[in-house]
């Protein structure tokens, strides 16, 4: 691909405050361990409840409880930060405000659209055959609409399964626990897309962050004058 064409390609990008970008990248391995941590904790419930089922599991419930939320609040937290530098990437202002990235997870209604959508942008701005058709892109190719489907319907499975009376210690009701392995099943997959989707973006991250290096030294040895502005 010549010069020319790839400085046609990188338009108004430029490389993003390299604190907030390493941030980006830390938080993007703090968020993939978390959710392979809670993967594995509900891997091992589902194992539980098929092996011994009707068997009080407090502890278990618990820890499922805790893993999940600090999960949230680490890819809430990735989420907002790639978000900030989400228009120096893609070259042109984001959609919405920046604290949607983290609110829309929270907010009615809106949690059921939002989310998908900053990601999906994300996605785009850290896509580096935008800049440069030859590059592939690194990482599995889970497409967020996948994530977020499989999101919305183990969200909605979860709450199908609160209106469910739970059974009583002695009761043997194989259809509430259907319901529960299920549920789990379905948090699983949503899990291990979104540690998919969240190493593809990081890995994106920095192939357009490289690409964009090169062109910011190309056009400072052309010209000492003439270069990308790094904020």
């Amino acid at each position: 691909m010549s010069d020319l064409l790839r400085d046609a390609f990188i338009g108004q990008r430029r490389l993003p405050d390299p604190r907030l970008s390493a941030r980006a990248h830390r938080l993007a391995r703090v968020t993939q361990g978390l959710l392979v941590a809670y993967a594995a904790v509900l891997v091992s419930s589902i194992a539980a409840n098929v092996a011994f089922p009707f068997v009080a599991e407090v502890p278990v419930t618990l820890v499922l409880g805790a893993t999940f939320v600090a999960t949230a609040i680490s890819f809430a937290w990735w989420t907002t930060t790639m978000y900030r530098v989400t228009p120096d990437l893609g070259g042109a202002p984001v959609e919405y405000a920046t604290w949607w990235a983290w609110v829309g997870f929270i907010l009615p209604i809106a949690n059921l659209f939002r989310p998908y959508q900053i990601v999906k942008e994300i996605e785009e701005a850290t896509d580096p055959e935008a800049l440069d058709p030859a590059a592939g892109r690194a990482g599995a190719d889970v497409s967020v609409g996948l994530w977020w489907g499989l999101w919305l319907v183990a969200g909605l499975v979860g709450r199908l399964l609160k209106r469910i009376p739970e059974p009583g210690p002695l009761d043997d009701d194989r259809a509430y626990l259907a319901v529960g392995v299920v549920s789990m099943v379905l948090w699983l997959g949503a899990t291990a897309a979104a540690f998919l989707v969240v190493r593809r973006i990081d890995r994106g991250q920095a192939e357009v962050e490289a690409l964009l290096a090169e062109a910011e030294r190309r056009a400072a040895a052309e010209s000492p004058a003439v270069g990308f502005t790094a904020v």
